[in-house]
């Protein structure tokens, strides 16, 4: 019978800290169905990491877009705006759309990805929550020191990449579905590295959380949905976006107004049509300004 290895949060947290002070990066990956606890895990273990390392943590550290989560690791222009400091504990609430399996041919995924090699040059501490940790991009996977399976409220099992210069899956993958189905603990695989036990949050903390997670979720599933429709429409779209744009000038009625009274089609999809219209005047005048 092995000896279940169990560390407090505080301990992982230090364990955090030295990777990071040798000069090198900590991603977390972590899992679990839902309501079970990933954000409660990684929360308390980023403001307890945060505490032991000096550094300022708070609910704005969590992101649900990828735009987002980019430039707290790299920043924008040439003065790396909006980047935050080294050191610093940032949390990805949702990877599933910055990293999904069946969108690996995506740019801006690619992008994110090198842009997630980063975190070693800049000494962050990147988490991220998702309900498997098998379902995002194999190069994702292979970024994380750590992955984190919460089983039940209060249980946080943390296994390590194999360090096989031979393997092509440094999680063995395979072997590790074999053991658990036989022994149904996760101590037998060769991964495992220890067990944490964690407390809920208080009820302040889950107001704050909830606070955030409403507000940003909310906003970055507003924005997915806004760029997949750009990316299937067609130029018969944006002529016709174009057009309702026109109309408003014309008419002088507000964009509520024309898509109801005058169109008779929906709110949601009269906004569509007027950011494909804007899009496209931008484009055209974008376009005259060059040539000029």
């Amino acid at each position: 019978m092995v000896k279940k290895n169990v560390h407090t949060v505080k301990q992982f947290a230090e364990t955090i800290k030295k990777i990071l002070m040798s000069d090198r990066g900590v991603n977390i990956a972590c899992s679990g169905e839902t309501g079970e606890g990933k954000s409660t895990f990684l929360i308390q273990l980023q403001k307890i990491y945060s505490e032991i390392a000096g550094q300022d943590w708070t609910f704005d550290h969590l992101t649900w877009e990828r735009d987002e989560l980019m430039r707290w690791i790299d920043g924008e222009g040439e003065n790396k705006e909006g980047r935050v400091p080294e050191y610093t504990a940032i949390l990805a609430d949702e990877m599933i759309n910055m990293f999904f399996n069946q969108e690996w041919h995506d740019p801006e995924q690619q992008d994110l990805i090198k842009t997630l090699n980063q975190c070693r040059d800049r000494h962050l501490f990147f988490g991220g929550n998702n309900p498997s940790f098998f379902d995002l991009n194999p190069k994702v996977r292979d970024r994380f020191n750590f992955f984190v399976f919460i089983p039940e409220r209060g249980i946080a099992w943390v296994f390590v990449p194999e360090k096989n210069p031979f393997t092509k899956d440094k999680w063995n993958t395979l072997d590790n579905i074999k053991i658990f189905r036989r022994y149904k603990t996760p101590y037998y695989s060769h991964n495992f590295a220890f067990e944490v036990h964690f407390s809920d949050l208080d009820d302040d903390e889950k107001e704050r959380y909830l606070a955030i997670r409403n507000k940003k979720r909310v906003e970055s599933l507003d924005k997915t949905k806004e760029k997949r429709e750009f990316d299937r429409a067609n130029k018969k779209d944006f002529m016709l976006g174009k057009a309702v744009v026109k109309l408003m000038e014309v008419t002088g009625k507000t964009q509520a107004y024309v898509g109801q009274n005058i169109l008779g089609i929906t709110a949601p999809t009269m906004r569509k049509y007027v950011n494909f219209g804007k899009s496209q005047l931008a484009l055209e005048q974008n376009t005259k300004d060059s040539k000029d």
